[in-house]
């Protein structure tokens, strides 16, 4: 007998092809299965013993010899089937449960909390929530699966990088570790969020004030001693020119020659070396033109003897990249002003004595590239930018005669 070649005879669903001992091949259009007809408890049943050729007639044996014994014990050989095959789904479904809680690192979903935020915040804020993630959060808890992490694991490394005098950078990365947790919780993959009040735990952080000298006086002594540093010509330069822009340290490092019109005297900076979302940065448009003074100019055309490169202010390392963060807070202090003035402190002193001499406010905001609220942030910063290039130039006289111990010039004048 040929099962493989046992086919439904024209008119008929199926075929019955009996092979001994009760076991039968039930033979339909598309498929045949062993069978296995039974009584229990007076009630006939049918077990399924699998499909041929997949099990074959041996094998089948084997298993009605199984069922039979169920049967003699008063088993269901069905049901005892069915039972088997729900626990094995369950099985089944708990290992995938598993898989993916194991898939589901707090790496894993810190990428997905990263690529949420990434448009929305600035890029300046963004790479540092990368470097606070990679330097302290990942090798404490990366490898996690998030569901196996536990409040004594967040604490334990929060609590060590604070012991090191880090109180800060444990708030910052306690803040991001409640931010992924509250993503995951949002989005289904965990179902608590593990994390106390981490102010009760922390030492406090203690807020430090970026240090500036806004007292007429004493910025005058600070460019007096400006003049005598005698470092690097191109930082030198960079500590000089520096307080007649005001603008952001990223944006006066990052500063390349092809931005700067010196026959107008503009800058613009672009949107990417701005501080702006990572969107906003995206955008050609969102350009910053500032108005360059007459000290600046003749600064920068001395500067083009010494800067050859793309960067205005390159490292000293290599033109390829601008130079470092620290070089003009390091210069400072070397100067005897650390811990009282830096290289942000040029802009608070621009916006007290700026708005103490009387300037419009708005311009004064808008020369800083802050964003104006309101109706008042409508206005095209174009609008002020004659406006804008007259307190520049007034600003840059004023430090000048600050440096050479002229006399301050009175408060609320008349702009």
């Amino acid at each position: 007998m040929k099962l493989k070649s046992l086919k439904v005879p024209n008119g008929q669903k199926q075929l019955r092809q009996p092979v001994g001992d009760g076991l039968y091949l039930l033979v339909r259009s598309t498929t045949k299965s062993w069978r296995w007809d039974y009584r229990l408890a007076g009630k006939r049943d049918t077990v399924s013993l699998g499909s041929f050729p997949s099990i074959s007639l041996k094998q089948a044996q084997v298993l009605l010899a199984d069922a039979k014994a169920l049967q003699k014990n008063g088993i269901n050989p069905r049901v005892n089937q069915q039972q088997i095959k729900k626990e094995n789904l369950a099985k089944a479904a708990a290992k995938e449960a598993q898989s993916l809680e194991d898939a589901n690192t707090f790496k894993a979903i810190s990428a997905l909390w990263l690529k949420k935020h990434e448009t929305e915040w600035a890029n300046s804020h963004y790479l540092k929530q990368v470097s606070r993630l990679d330097r302290h959060v990942l090798p404490a808890i990366g490898d996690k699966p998030m569901k196996q992490i536990e409040r004594e694991d967040i604490t334990a490394f929060l609590l060590l990088i604070a012991g090191a005098s880090k109180h800060d950078t444990a708030k910052r990365c306690g803040q991001i570790v409640v931010g992924v947790f509250d993503y995951a919780f949002n989005t289904g993959l965990v179902d608590s969020i593990p994390i106390g009040n981490l102010n009760k735990v922390l030492p406090k952080a203690v807020s430090v004030k970026m240090p500036a000298i806004t007292d007429p006086k004493e910025l005058g002594g600070l460019l007096r001693v400006i003049d005598t540093y005698q470092g690097h010509i191109t930082t030198k330069v960079a500590l000089k020119l520096l307080p007649y822009l005001a603008v952001r340290g990223g944006e006066f490092r990052h500063a390349e020659w092809v931005e700067f019109d010196l026959n107008n005297a503009l800058w613009t900076i672009p949107a990417h070396h701005r501080k702006l979302k990572r969107a906003d940065q995206q955008d050609p448009n969102n350009v910053h033109l500032v108005p360059l003074c007459l000290q600046a100019v003749t600064l920068l055309n001395e500067l083009k003897q010494y800067s050859q490169g793309k960067y205005l202010f390159a490292s000293i390392r290599t033109n390829a990249r601008p130079m470092s963060e620290n070089t003009i807070n390091a210069a400072l202090a070397y100067l005897g002003y650390k811990g009282r003035h830096c290289g942000h402190g040029w802009r608070s002193a621009f916006s007290t004595l700026m708005n103490e001499q009387g300037f419009n406010a708005d311009a004064i905001e808008l020369q800083l590239a802050h964003v104006l609220k309101g109706v008042r942030g409508r206005y095209n910063r174009g609008e002020y930018l004659e406006e804008r290039t007259r307190i520049m130039q007034y600003w840059a006289d004023y430090l000048d005669g600050l440096r050479d111990g002229a006399t301050v010039i009175p408060i609320n004048r008349v702009a």
